[in-house]
């Protein structure tokens, strides 16, 4: 498979693109997601590709679960609603299963934990 071939060199800033638009790639042959939910998956990771850029100078494929518990953090003080952070969460799972499944790099999404989401009465 041509992605198994592909450069882990980790180049500042520039190799989080590449890596991103392999997973949008994967989510959209492999995990078959709709149009929207790849939208929004990609979203959120670019989203954490410029957290990790400007609060440690580093990389998706190079943070660490404390790193990523920041970012969940920082959503919290935001007041962003539990719903949104647990997909948020949920494509940082997915995104570091992909990286770990093939290019060998650490699954640090597995110390994330979904936030409680209440229901609501129909």
């Amino acid at each position: 498979m041509f992605l198994a071939t592909y450069p882990k060199k980790v180049v500042r800033g520039v190799m989080n693109i590449d890596y991103i638009a392999l997973f949008q790639s994967y989510l959209f042959t492999e995990k078959r997601l709709s149009k929207n939910s790849v939208s929004a998956y990609i979203t959120d990771v670019k989203q954490l590709a410029v957290f990790l850029e400007k609060k440690f100078s580093g990389v998706i494929q190079t943070a660490t679960g404390e790193q990523l518990k920041t970012y969940i953090r920082s959503l919290h003080t935001t007041k962003a609603q539990p719903r949104t952070i647990a997909r948020k969460i949920s494509a940082f799972k997915v995104l570091y299963a992909f990286l770990a499944e093939r290019y060998a790099f650490a699954n640090e999404a597995t110390v994330l934990v979904m936030p409680k989401i209440d229901k609501s009465l129909p």
